[in-house]
């Protein structure tokens, strides 16, 4: 198997505050790198600002074959590869990886350059840093977890109580969600039972009041029918009167 065409990832140290404009020339030269930033809020004299500065101070990590060993070094702020006995070390891509996933997520945690004792080695269980494996140690009687960055001498510092989401926790987070989905169900349906219920007794209502009035006034009707033939048969029929006649009458 030929190693040259395989890809790996290896450190480089920069200049001092080189580390931005070394990851654009790279970026220009089409070269895969990553610089893990974080948010820090500096302090000036008249305001404070928070700014992006690089994870682990004047180190790059680039992804290349051994071709481009040399190339990378176009950019001039590039000092030297982070190297073991005159040759450049390989970092593992679980070592990037881990750092890349505590670095993006919304852990808590510190750069150490200081030795630190050998520790149990524990792969994460769920959260953030699922299946990242490190080491664990009691600090101060909290739990530390820690990713070592081969040859380099820094390591990452994460508090495990942050890394790790308690059991039983979601189960109850989806209890109470599904409570609240039924109730929100429930109600409607009540309200649909009621609304239903009220329509026939509104009619019924509608219809009583309705009946009365239609009774009044068929009774006006019949009372003036009524008036009406009586009033009819009261009045006599008019006969005929002979006229008197003004002719003078023969003795």
């Amino acid at each position: 198997m030929n190693t040259d065409i395989a890809y790996h990832w290896f450190a480089l140290y920069t200049k001092p505050r080189a580390e931005k404009k070394v990851y654009e020339d790279l970026q220009q030269m089409e070269v895969e790198v990553y610089l893990p930033m974080r948010k820090e809020l500096r302090q000036w004299s008249d305001r404070k600002k928070w700014i992006d500065v690089p994870v682990i101070s004047s180190y790059i990590f680039v992804h290349i074959q051994m071709d481009d060993y040399r190339r990378v070094f176009e950019s001039k702020g590039i000092l030297s590869y982070v190297s073991h006995k005159g040759k450049a070390v390989v970092i593992p891509d679980r070592e990037i990886e881990a750092m890349r996933r505590t670095v993006e997520s919304n852990l808590t945690f510190n750069v150490e350059t200081s030795a630190i004792r050998k520790g149990q080695t524990i792969t994460i269980a769920s959260g953030p840093l699922k299946g990242i494996t490190g080491e664990v140690l009691e600090v101060q009687g909290a739990r530390k977890f820690f990713l070592r960055i081969s040859h380099i001498g820094y390591t990452l510092v994460v508090n495990l109580d942050d890394g790790i989401e308690k059991p039983g926790k979601k189960e109850k987070q989806g209890k109470k969600e599904k409570k609240e989905k039924k109730g929100k169900k429930e109600k409607p349906e009540k309200k649909e039972k009621q609304g239903k219920k009220e329509k026939p007794e509104k009619k019924e209502k509608q219809g009583k009041k309705e009946k009365p009035e239609k009774k009044e006034k068929q009774g006006k009707k019949e009372k003036s029918e009524k008036k009406e033939k009586k009033g009819k048969q009261g009045k006599p029929e008019k006969k005929d009167i002979p006229e008197k006649s003004e002719e003078p009458i023969e003795i």
